[in-house]
């Protein structure tokens, strides 16, 4: 035991010495950890919070899209109804046209006749001299 504490007297200094390195790198580990704990929460934070920023952006773009969607199924069904309406309208306008046609046609045949009778009456009066 006298070795010891004789030890102890002698190296005292280098004995405080070591044990206050020992200190030292322990709590510049303890600090390190703790920094680097810190720092690696806060980038989580920092990814979760840009997540989340672009997951608003996402259903932002799809209330968007919606709408867009909702919007253009307005216009669709507004541009269905106008080309049925343009669809019965051309109908009438062909049906009112072939009426026309026809009408046309009763007309120059009507006027053939009247021409044939004036003629056979031009004839009539030549040959009876009047």
């Amino acid at each position: 035991m006298e070795k010891i504490e004789a030890f102890i007297e002698n190296h005292i200094v280098d004995i405080v010495c070591i044990t206050a390195f020992i200190f030292f790198v322990l709590g510049c580990w303890c600090l390190y950890t703790a920094n680097r704990t810190v720092n690696e929460y806060s980038d989580v934070h920092e990814s979760v919070e840009r997540a989340e920023s672009g997951i608003d952006r996402a259903e932002s773009g799809a209330r968007s899209a919606q709408a867009e969607i909702k919007n253009a199924e307005v216009h669709v069904k507004r541009a269905d109804e106008t080309a049925g309406k343009l669809a019965k309208r051309t109908k009438r306008n062909a049906e009112e046209l072939d009426e026309c046609q026809h009408i046309a046609d009763r007309m120059s045949e009507r006027s053939e006749r009247i021409e044939g009778i004036i003629a056979d009456i031009e004839q009539s009066n030549k040959s009876s001299g009047t």
